[in-house]
């Protein structure tokens, strides 16, 4: 499995996964997954500096070898829209599964 993991490098396993789920307290305890259109690592980071930008320390992952192409974005922030917003603007479909 490709993933390309916030940390910058390609990985075989999502780097940034939590054994158990955050607490209510947790910084990191809002979760988006997206179905994006990003297809190679190529993609992957043009759209980097622009998620670092948005996101700053918050945790995200594309994971290439998913078939929905999904994108992982682990924050203390609801960033839904803002989310959404960048990958459309940068020339990218992306939904959130139903």
């Amino acid at each position: 499995m490709d993933t390309f993991a916030s940390a910058g490098t390609p990985t075989t396993q999502a780097v940034h996964s939590r054994a158990t789920a955050p607490a209510l307290h947790d910084p990191l305890h809002h979760v988006l997954v997206l179905r994006t259109t990003v297809n190679t690592m190529g993609q992957v980071k043009l759209l980097a500096p622009a998620l670092y930008d948005l996101l700053g320390t918050a945790r995200w992952t594309i994971d290439l070898e998913d078939r929905d192409r999904v994108l992982r974005v682990e924050s203390g922030l609801h960033l839904r829209e803002e989310v959404i917003a960048l990958l459309v603007r940068k020339g990218f479909m992306c939904a959130e599964f139903d």
